[in-house]
């Protein structure tokens, strides 16, 4: 077991103190819809944005923080699916400066939430989603997540008219921007990757297949499959740098793609994806089999998800 916990760490939930830095909601939002933006898209969500030119900053963690906007952000999706027919489908992210500190306004104008679930959502456990769907956090750890940061959130919500959140968090000083690390640039982290780098993509969930595409497919060459009976052809047939695979799927699980990666590719790495923080014996399997890595759903940041990507290919070429 000694090596699952050694790759554990590579989408861990838990922070160090390095990982809190000066950043801002307007950058953690557009790093976000690097992530999402086209999946809202293609869902015909419009997404609108409304940032001081000066960005405002705060102390926090942008892996937790950017989880806190992909949580909302796939909760409105879902919501819009619950109105067929709706054609203008819009998110309204604001930041503003207020007297107890910077004012965060999420709306959106979706199906809305009964005020039975609001009572509730907070709550640990709670969910109105089958098992298994979903990418994001629940509810009660995106509360956790910005009591944390030292802020609150509060919800008001109509049914059939959609769901404003209100977040507050305290406002840094110039004096402390100028004493905490400054944030890590996505866009830095992309540019490392090629965009003839070829990634093979295997998940069962619509939703993170469409949000590693998204991601992945701004500089390098995605092909990816819902069907893992696919995603083998493929593996037996093309050449790829690296191969990405769920555990758990139907009809077969990431063991046996990544039995046939080795067989057939042995020299590309496979990382495994799992929402499952503990280590058990199929990921054990995996890694004796010869996978990389483990990666852990929800993906809470993209700069992580490059730069994890990037030094797995150096590993290869050296």
């Amino acid at each position: 077991m000694n090596k699952i916990v050694k790759h554990l760490g590579v989408f861990s939930r838990q922070s160090s103190e390095s990982d809190w830095v000066s950043t801002s909601i307007a950058w953690v939002v557009k790093d976000t819809l690097v992530l999402l933006g086209q999946q809202l898209i293609n869902n015909g969500i419009t997404i609108d944005s409304n940032f001081q030119k000066e960005p405002l900053k705060i102390h926090g963690n942008n892996n937790m923080l950017e989880s806190v906007f992909q949580n909302l952000m796939i909760n409105s999706k879902d919501s819009f699916a619950l109105v067929p027919g709706k054609t203008n489908k819009h998110i309204k992210i604001s930041a503003t400066k207020v007297p107890e500190g910077i004012k965060v306004v999420y709306e959106d104008n979706a199906a809305g939430i009964t005020p039975e679930v609001q009572a509730r959502m907070f709550e640990p456990f709670f969910t109105t989603k089958d098992p298994g769907k979903g990418t994001g956090l629940g509810m009660s750890v995106l509360l956790g997540i910005v009591k944390d940061h030292g802020g609150t959130i509060t919800c008001n919500s109509e049914v059939g008219f959609g769901t404003v959140f209100t977040m507050i968090f305290p406002e840094l000083s110039q004096e402390e921007v100028e004493a905490i690390p400054k944030k890590v640039n996505v866009c830095k982290a992309m540019s490392t990757l090629d965009s003839r780098t070829k990634v093979l993509v295997v998940d069962d969930d619509p939703d993170i297949l469409e949000l590693m595409e998204t991601a992945l497919g701004t500089c390098c060459s995605v092909t990816s499959h819902v069907d893992p009976i696919q995603a083998v052809e493929d593996i037996k047939e093309k050449a790829f740098d690296v191969i990405m695979t769920d555990l758990r799927m139907p009809n077969m699980d990431g063991v046996y793609i990544t039995t046939v990666a080795q067989r057939f590719q042995p020299q590309t790495p496979v990382l495994v994806i799992t929402g499952n923080d503990k280590a058990d014996q199929d990921l054990q399997q995996c890694l004796d089999l010869g996978a990389t890595g483990i990666l852990h759903k929800p993906f809470s940041n993209i700069v992580n998800l490059f730069d994890y990507v990037q030094n797995v290919l150096k590993g290869k070429s050296s």
